[in-house]
């Protein structure tokens, strides 16, 4: 970071995002963008005895997790990367890929591609779900003349890929997301 007063460097500086509120800077990385019971916004439910002592609860889902993104984003007088593992992105992660002007470089935050959807690279196929190699994916009815093929992602948490399930007590097989116990999805379109 460059000084406005000098040419001189000075160095980056880091805080608690409830701590940064008078802050601005150029940048601002925002990291652990993860999701599970230690990322942001936490999944843990808080022990029902805080609901003695804090005011009623919020009806809005994450909500001082969310005001507090909003802080810092809002830092920022020019870029914010955020960074988060590959395996569990946070709700946010998808939230914020969906804001126009944003952009988030990941393919599983690229525009949901569904089932009887048109093919996103010909654009004149039909995308339908097919059985390959002990899964599913979304295929383009042009076949080898477009030969587009993509994981089925979840239209619910829209972060995990539909994978083919065994049923505990019947042993038959469904589709469901990957995110599981987090998401609940059951994928019901017709399959090939």
């Amino acid at each position: 970071m460059r000084s406005s007063s000098s040419n001189s460097l000075t160095p980056c500086e880091s805080g608690v995002l409830v701590a940064i509120s008078n802050w601005e800077a150029d940048c601002v990385i925002i990291h652990h963008l993860n999701g599970g019971s230690s990322g942001f916004p936490c999944e843990i439910n808080d022990d029902p005895i805080m609901d003695l002592v804090i005011p009623k609860n919020e009806t809005f889902p994450h909500a001082e997790e969310r005001r507090l993104l909003y802080v810092a984003i809002t830092r920022a007088k020019k870029l914010v990367y955020g960074f988060y593992h590959p395996r569990t992105p946070s709700i946010f992660v998808r939230e914020l890929s969906e804001i126009p002007g944003v952009k988030v470089h990941d393919p599983r935050f690229a525009p949901l591609i569904k089932a009887g959807g048109m093919c996103p690279r010909c654009k004149s196929g039909v995308m339908s779900a097919v059985w390959v190699e002990n899964t599913i994916k979304l295929l383009c009815s042009n076949g080898d003349e477009c030969g587009h093929s993509t994981e089925i992602r979840c239209p619910e948490c829209k972060v995990g890929e539909i994978l083919p399930k065994k049923a505990r007590n019947t042993g038959r097989t469904f589709f469901g997301c990957n995110q599981f116990p987090t998401c609940k999805h059951i994928y019901k379109e017709s399959i090939s």
